[in-house]
């Protein structure tokens, strides 16, 4: 259950048969005065032809996916259709290659006329990926593509570059410099040419503090546009505690300073095994 965000409330029920089948139903209520019902089944993954997913939901949207997996060594394949109450139907068939060394996911939509594909490739402590869209009829067939290296060190700590071709560019780090200590810094941007307004500077600067071995932890995080301080920064601050083996809570909250002033906050109690 999710109180005071700045949209809706939510209520949401997840459920794990024995079976491995998960059943999550949930019930959005928007503060305008709009409801939206859902109801998502996935199945349990298992070797040879299945259904793999079913998601609908009281605007009119359904999805079912049906899965075959290990048609050969490292190989999965899936069929779905999806219909949408924007019209933005499809028939598509994925496909995914894992090994060692190499991760590749495909996905072709037959009404769309569209691909995308995504590759990743590791060795030791190094990666290095791509991905790309096309679609057939668009004024440029290939939509986007964009790459990314990476480097891992002591197993908790990972470095990553990334950049499209739109000229945007990002920076992550995610630091575990302590047990109960996590740190992460993110920053991006956009290359743009002379004579046009330099793009912002997002920089996210977040830390998560284990406040005990039971689940009780403390997030905060800081947000801003670097090239404008004084009307972008935006301040959250989120506090999770396990209140019993089947009861957890989490509270957060969210302070713009500068710009529109805005103020979020929010609250989420999860019951479970019950």
């Amino acid at each position: 259950m999710s109180l005071g965000t700045t949209e809706s409330y939510k209520f949401t029920v997840k459920n794990n048969a024995a079976d491995g089948t998960k059943v999550e139903t949930s019930q959005e209520i928007k503060h305008a005065g709009s409801v939206l019902t859902s109801l998502s089944l996935k199945f349990k993954k298992c070797c040879g032809l299945g259904l793999s997913s079913f998601e609908t939901n009281s605007n009119g949207n359904v999805k079912g996916v049906v899965g075959y997996s290990g048609v050969a060594p490292g190989v999965d394949v899936s069929v779905g259709a999806e219909r949408t109450d924007k019209g933005a139907n499809s028939i598509f068939v994925s496909g995914s290659y894992n090994q060692d060394f190499v991760n590749l996911n495909g996905k072709v939509d037959v009404l769309a006329r569209s691909l995308d594909v995504d590759v990743m490739g590791a060795y030791q402590s190094f990666m290095v990926g791509g991905k790309a869209s096309a679609a057939q009829g668009e004024k440029n067939f290939l939509k986007s593509f964009s790459g990314v290296l990476g480097f891992n060190w002591d197993a908790a700590n990972r470095v990553t570059f990334e950049m499209n071709n739109a000229k945007k560019y990002s920076f992550n780090t995610y630091v575990k410099p302590a047990s109960d200590i996590q740190v992460s810094v993110m920053a991006g941007s956009q290359i743009v040419g002379e004579k046009a307004d330099a793009a912002a500077f997002d920089v996210t600067l977040a830390g998560c503090f284990d406040l005990d071995k039971n689940g009780t932890s403390l997030t905060s995080a800081l947000k801003a546009n670097a090239r404008n301080l004084k009307d972008s920064v935006k301040f959250g601050m989120a506090y999770s505690q396990k209140l019993r083996s089947f009861a957890s809570l989490k509270l957060s909250g969210e302070i713009e300073l500068g710009g529109k002033n805005n103020t979020a906050f929010g609250a989420e109690l999860n019951l479970g095994d019950l």
